[in-house]
């Protein structure tokens, strides 16, 4: 707590002055003030204290005695000479002498501060040197007495590892772990910047000081532009969600004893309450809706595969798009009689489930489009898409089958009259989940079939009861989504398996044009392979640099 010094005031401007009242002899009251020239508090504090003591040397502060506490006049001063002298502030030539004293004193305080800025700093850095002792000699004992692990989480200087290294060893368990794609490629981006914000420097560097620090990694985070809209910053949930994958990466990094200290990252980014008011709530189509995007023209104006199997399949299982667009062929198969998906690259742990075809989808032929390509030999429900695009300057996944999904689906929506940017894809999976708790569905069944666990379920026994709902039971929660306003009939292609469609996409791939792009972009491939290696060879033989 800084110490309040009397008669020390700062103007609206910020500089310091110190303030003198006193009576003349006939008891009128005088004020004056005096600047110290500083907006220093530190050094303002030691010219007012100099300055009070020159005061109260001949009039203590302590005196009790009213009378001495109201006559401030006269006061003493000591001149050049070694006179004493009473001092008036009224006079010009005294109010100069006692200038002339505030500026020696201030001479005086600023050579103070500095030597007592030096001598700070030494007895810091013997701190931190008795620091580096303790936590030396604590090690030390705390390998006598448990040798295991004193091993498994110490680094010694030629075991010390570089956040390089440690961001891909981490990177790769975690890609073992079957994370999904999305989560994968996100990692990589966050920890691509945080390599490049501290450099290949030693991972035991890398400190909470340095991260929290001004101009550190959270000031950088907090600066950063929105990837979607460059002249806004990056939400609370995307800055939390990045350093969630940091915090993980230094957990993991101690316990495998890589990283000394505890985990830098734990602070959070944003609040619950500031991420809650960010988050777009998506609306929900209302029947109205539902009925003019599935209306007569639906069909053909979604005339490719994706543009019209996946709006549909979302609609009867609230399922997300991006888990729709890559499903692969060999999870349709019949368990138990029922005809059924295997969503396996899901957005979390719960959202790998089996989801029940519905019946209006079995009517439409979406069974039947499914065999059909499995028999040609092809792989995933949407083959005309790439499923993994290579990035390249002309092509930055613009082609993924989600994302041409979403686009075509957005400019739907809007030639069907539905201006609500809160409708969206994503819709469909709160009106599925909806419309399924207004009917008779057990919470159990709704939850497993749409991928959620909710808190109220995730007690001693409610996640092995979501797991282990029969299929059946799931079926008969889905057929629940009736949609009656919707005449599907009038949706139903002559070919569903789009047999059509897929013969010129053949034609069109054995094309001179399609081939010649074909070699271009497998030179591009082992031309940017050839570099990489180049870069890799070059970075092994290069000299470290040295950390400061």
């Amino acid at each position: 707590m800084a110490l309040k010094v009397p008669r020390l005031a700062k103007s609206r401007n910020g500089v310091f002055f110190v303030r003198v009242l006193w009576r003349d002899a006939t008891g009128k009251r005088h004020i004056k003030q005096i600047s110290l020239q500083t907006k220093q508090p530190a050094l303002a504090r030691v010219l007012a204290l100099k300055f009070n003591f020159e005061i109260e040397a001949t009039h203590p502060m302590g005196s009790k005695k009213i009378p001495d506490l109201l006559g401030l006049n006269p006061l003493k001063i000591t001149t050049a000479t070694g006179e004493v002298v009473d001092f008036d502030p009224s006079n010009p030539a005294e109010a100069a002498y006692a200038d002339k004293i505030i500026h020696q004193a201030r001479e005086q305080a600023q050579t103070q501060v500095q030597m007592s800025q030096a001598q700070l700093n030494e007895l810091q850095s013997q701190h931190l040197e008795k620091m580096r002792t303790s936590e030396a000699a604590f090690r030390q004992l705390e390998a006598q007495q448990d040798p295991y692990r004193y091993a498994s989480h110490s680094i010694t200087a030629t075991a010390a590892i570089s956040l390089k290294d440690a961001l891909e060893q981490h990177y790769g368990e975690e890609d073992r772990r079957g994370h999904a794609a999305k989560t994968m490629l996100e990692k990589k981006a966050v920890f691509a910047d945080f390599l490049g914000f501290f450099g290949d420097s030693p991972l035991s560097d890398i400190t909470r000081e340095r991260i929290g620090m001004k101009d550190g990694w959270r000031d950088t985070e907090y600066k950063r532009p929105n990837e979607k809209h460059p002249d806004k910053k990056r939400s609370g949930n995307t800055l939390e969600k990045r350093r969630g994958y940091l915090s993980k990466f230094f957990e993991w990094a101690h316990d495998a004893g890589k990283y000394p200290r505890d985990n830098p990252m734990t602070q959070k980014m944003a609040t619950k309450a500031e991420m809650n008011l960010q988050r777009t709530p998506w609306a929900e189509f209302t029947n109205g809706d539902i009925k003019a995007l599935f209306g007569a023209s639906y069909a053909k104006e979604m005339d490719k595969p994706d543009f019209y199997w996946l709006p549909l399949m979302a609609l009867f299982s609230g399922a997300r798009l991006g888990e729709l667009a890559r499903l692969e062929l060999s999870t349709f198969e019949e368990v138990d009689g029922v005809k059924c998906y295997r969503i396996q690259d899901g957005k979390t742990l719960e959202s790998r489930r089996t989801v029940p075809i519905h019946s209006q989808l079995l009517a439409l032929g979406l069974w039947d489009y499914a065999q059909a390509l499995k028999d040609k030999g092809e792989i995933f429900l949407i083959p005309h898409r790439p499923q993994d695009p290579p990035r390249t300057p002309k092509n930055k996944r613009t082609r993924d089958p989600e994302k041409m999904t979403g686009r075509q689906w957005g400019l739907w929506v809007q030639q069907c009259g539905i201006n609500d940017p809160k409708k969206v894809f994503h819709s469909f999976r709160s009106t599925a989940i909806t419309d399924l708790h207004n009917t008779e569905a057990k919470v159990a069944a709704i939850q497993r079939s749409v991928g959620h666990t909710s808190p109220e379920m995730a007690g001693v026994h409610g996640n092995s009861y979501v797991r282990g709902i029969a299929l059946k039971n799931l079926q008969t929660a889905m057929e629940h989504l009736s949609h009656s306003q919707v005449d599907f009939q009038a949706l139903k292609l002559q070919d569903p398996t789009f047999a059509a469609f897929f013969a010129h996409e053949e034609a069109k791939k054995n094309s001179p044009e399609a081939i010649e792009r074909a070699q271009k972009l497998a030179r591009y491939e082992k031309a940017k392979a050839e570099r990489e290696e180049r870069n890799r060879d070059k970075r092994k033989t290069a000299p470290k640099k040295q950390t400061q």
